[in-house]
């Protein structure tokens, strides 16, 4: 579904992406980890075209959209959830939903797909006309998702759900990634926090530097300890009998 190859980005003199090449296949969940400073929430700005990229393909369907505005990847099917959540707090619940419908020329579609969400996410539906500051960080990123999956995404953009939530409302939101995925949303997670990234991704990238250093399923045996070896910086290497 998505093909990022050799994607470089600058901000000034600062390359903040050396050459990024990943993919991601339709009904995939695909976690970005890294260090701050990474370049991971880089990298999905550059895709939704938020970001200019100064090199590099995005292909998304088989399409060069290198160079399309955000509103067109929009309407290709390409949603991002942003870092902090970006939420309008002085609009009520219902007027951040609405913007979400707003690009949507299947009127009764999105009416319903509203409703269907305000059932996944019954805090919602109580807070439907309650300004959306009202709600805590938990219930702000279920907004922020509901919002994104009205455009109804091909590929949803979702860049650090867990940020500055606590431990339970972290793993609320990833469970909600996963029921998402499990339906058919496909996903492209970009997440600080590693471990819980591998504990709901199909395969993982680690960014470090601007640069993917590694590329692995979730499957595989030993993937945590190569990944977090190459997340750190340190060469990848067998762990000694009986450490973890």
């Amino acid at each position: 579904m998505l093909e990022v190859i050799d994607l470089h980005v600058r901000y000034g003199a600062i390359n903040a992406l050396r050459g990024a090449t990943l993919s991601v296949e339709r009904g995939e969940l695909v976690a970005v980890v890294g260090p701050n400073g990474a370049g991971k929430s880089t990298l999905l700005m550059t895709i939704a075209g938020a970001v200019s990229s100064a090199r590099g393909e995005i292909r998304f369907l088989g399409r060069e959209i290198g160079r399309s505005s955000p509103e067109e990847r929009v309407r290709q099917g390409i949603a991002l959830v942003p870092e902090r959540r970006r939420i309008f707090t002085s609009l009520t619940v219902a007027e951040n939903l609405r913007i979400g419908m707003s690009a949507r020329r299947d009127r009764a579609g999105a009416i319903r797909q509203r409703d269907e969400l305000l059932t996944m996410f019954p805090i919602l539906g109580e807070r439907y006309a309650s300004p959306a500051g009202q709600l805590s960080g938990g219930e702000q990123q279920q907004l922020a998702i509901a919002r994104s999956l009205l455009t109804k995404p091909e590929l949803l953009l979702v860049d650090e759900p867990s940020l500055g939530l606590a431990p339970r409302l972290v793993a609320q939101v990833l469970g909600t990634l996963v029921e998402l995925r499990d339906q058919g949303t496909t996903i492209l997670l970009v997440e600080q926090n590693a471990l819980k990234a591998l504990a709901v991704a199909n395969r993982a990238y680690v960014l470090n530097r601007g640069e993917i250093r590694e590329h692995r399923a979730t499957s595989e045996s030993g993937t945590a300890a190569s990944l977090f070896d190459t997340y750190f910086g340190l060469p990848a290497s067998p762990r000694p009998e009986g450490q973890p």
